[in-house]
């Protein structure tokens, strides 16, 4: 059953009724967060021990800590020594090992993929575990110890994507809490981005965005790449600020992937306009990515933390010297490349044990699952479902 055939018969999508979770619960459930950390931990550490020196022990570790290995340069000696050189560099004067991974700060203002939920959920609180583990195997076999550092990068992408500057801040806040709570603030950190920024950073990326505008009606290749980002960009603007339906919602974004038969003519045109504006900010988005770089934003963030600029960098999208960490539970339901802020947690039922994954909102509409909120807070945590079922059919 498809979203879109649901509304086009005229019926509304309706999540069941929330469920606060008890206090035992939650217990629980964070029990099992610090048991899973524990076990990655000594995985790490199994693939730490082939390694004599202490650069190529911790490479062990980020790598066991990874996915997208291919990518990320691990079969390739010539990557893999610059990556070791980068870590050895960065410990030489026998300090805490920064490793910092631009990510998060909200969840994109998408009804359809996160409806009305912008504080972290459950799946956020398994990519700070998944890091967090990182952290603590590389204490083991480096005493100084190593520090993840996540770089929010949200507050910077409310110009162009459209966060909500208040939901930012209100998300960043909350996950600092959070990663008190769940005992893990030792080893996984949330940066304050906006003080990592030089003062140059406004004219920086009004100049860059400009640029890039020139430059894409000249080189054909950049053009063709920054068409492919506009594609993938439209399914993270901003569109709870049109005041649409939820179910208006759905057939924009149907329209926005191309199934367009039997659309209202006011739902394409509102999907063309999702287009445009994708279109106009996508430079400005650009810009924003290559100030992140050119600004050494990561740099100025491993510098406030130790004194000095070296660091080890982590990515969401693998590069050759750059791993992308891995933020979710293997699983038959995983989703390793939806990251929290693009989705919402689903805890479902496999072999006896619980499971996490991520899931659109959309698709717990059509499955019936039920929102389950924090005891004390009552904000939402997951979705959940009792039985292991075909739970990632049904998409918008």
């Amino acid at each position: 059953m498809l979203a879109r055939d649901v509304v086009l018969r005229g019926e509304r999508l309706e999540l069941p009724a929330a469920r606060s979770m008890t206090q035992a619960e939650l217990a629980d459930l964070t029990s099992g967060l610090q048991a899973m950390r524990q076990e990655l931990v000594k995985k790490h550490l199994t693939k730490a021990r082939s390694q004599s020196a202490k650069a190529g022990a911790i490479l062990a570790i980020i790598q066991s800590a990874s996915t997208s290995l291919g990518r990320s340069g691990f079969h390739d000696p010539d990557v893999l020594s610059a990556m070791r050189e980068k870590v050895a560099q960065a410990i030489a004067n026998g300090s805490l090992l920064p490793i910092v991974l631009p990510i998060g700060g909200g969840k994109v203002a998408n009804p359809v993929k996160t409806g009305s939920i912008y504080l972290p959920d459950l799946s956020e609180w398994m990519a700070h575990v998944h890091l967090a583990a990182m952290a603590e195997a590389i204490n083991e076999v480096y005493p100084p110890g190593a520090r993840v550092l996540t770089i929010p990068d949200a507050p910077l992408h409310t110009g162009d994507v459209g966060f909500p500057w208040v939901e930012v801040n209100a998300h960043v806040g909350t996950l600092r809490a959070d990663l008190i709570d769940l005992k893990i603030s030792e080893y996984s950190q949330v940066a304050e981005t906006v003080a990592l920024l030089p003062d140059s950073w406004p004219d920086f990326v009004r100049r860059s965005a400009q640029k890039i505008s020139e430059t894409v009606l000249d080189d054909p290749r950049y053009a063709s790449a920054q068409a492919e980002r506009v594609r993938s960009l439209q399914y993270s603007m901003n569109l709870a600020v049109n005041g649409w339906s939820y179910e208006h919602s759905i057939l924009v974004v149907n329209a926005i992937a191309g199934h367009a038969e039997g659309l209202p003519t006011d739902v394409l045109g509102d999907a063309l306009d999702v287009r445009r504006s994708s279109e106009r900010i996508v430079s400005t988005y650009d810009a924003v990515n290559l100030g992140i770089r050119q600004l050494g934003v990561a740099e100025r963030a491993a510098e406030a933390l130790t004194g000095r600029p070296d660091h080890f960098r982590l990515t969401v999208h693998a590069k050759p010297g750059e791993p992308r960490p891995q933020l979710s539970q293997n699983g038959p339901r995983s989703r390793p490349a939806l990251i929290p802020m693009h989705g919402l947690a689903l805890r479902y039922r496999h072999k006896d044990s619980w499971r996490v994954a991520s899931i659109f909102d959309v698709e717990a509409r059509i499955h019936g699952f039920r929102p389950v909120r924090h005891p004390v807070t009552g904000r939402f945590l997951f979705f959940e479902a009792d039985v292991d079922q075909n739970i990632l059919v049904g998409a918008a």
